[in-house]
């Protein structure tokens, strides 16, 4: 593996967790995928 591809491969990951994982205050202590599922019923 190139440390190009490890940089992407890290930032992605990232990106993933930013977008589906973490945890916001103002969305009620949810993840962001979360939220958007409970506003989405």
């Amino acid at each position: 593996m190139s440390s190009n591809s490890i940089v992407i491969e890290i930032i992605e990951e990232y990106i993933k967790f930013w977008n589906e994982e973490r945890i916001f205050e103002k969305l009620g202590y949810q993840s962001p995928v979360e939220y958007r599922n409970l506003i989405a019923q």
